[in-house]
Order: C-alpha cells, then structure tokens, then sequence
C-alpha cells in the first residue's frame, strides 16, 4: 500500500469540503406574469340578473346623460364642462 490513495482520498474530501463551504447562488427572480384584465363571462341566472339590475343605468340618468342640442344653457363654462343635467334640464314642449 502506497500513500497515494490517502492523498487522492483527502483531495477528494477537501474537494467536497471546499464545495459545501460556497456560498448558496442567489435566487433568481422571476417576473410575475402578465394579469388577466378581462373580466370573465358571466353565466345567466336569477342571481347575477338581480346583480346586474343593482349597477344597470337608470332612466333618470340615461336622460342626463343624454345632450340637448338645441337647448339654450345658461353659464358656458358649466356647459363645457359637462355640469349640465342633459335632458333633464329641457321643457318637453309638446
């Protein structure tokens, strides 16, 4: 028996020591993916017809929403802004 196989032995050894000793890699980080900003279909039914009820536009601000074009507002700086009632503001003449 010669020393050589305790030499290539603590070689080894030393090598794996020298291996567990590194420091850990930094974690690499990922970017998150891309959202989904559509908003998925909704099925029918009783429940989501009554949700849908709750947010739908109600006549009253379908009118005011609505412009009068030959109506005569008052101020022009609340016309060109939008602070007008619509529809609501006219007199139905009929």
């Amino acid at each position: 028996r010669s020393a050589e196989a305790g030499r290539r032995f603590r070689a080894e050894v030393e090598g794996k020591l020298a291996k567990l000793e590194e420091p850990d890699k930094a974690p690499v980080v990922k970017a998150l993916p891309k959202p989904d900003l559509t908003t998925k279909k909704r099925r029918g039914g009783r429940r989501i017809r009554r949700l849908k009820e709750r947010f739908e536009e109600t006549e009253m601000m379908k009118a005011a929403n609505t412009r009068a074009f030959l109506h005569n507002a008052g101020e022009y700086g609340d016309d060109s802004m939008g602070m007008t009632l619509g529809m609501l503001d006219t007199k139905e003449e009929g």
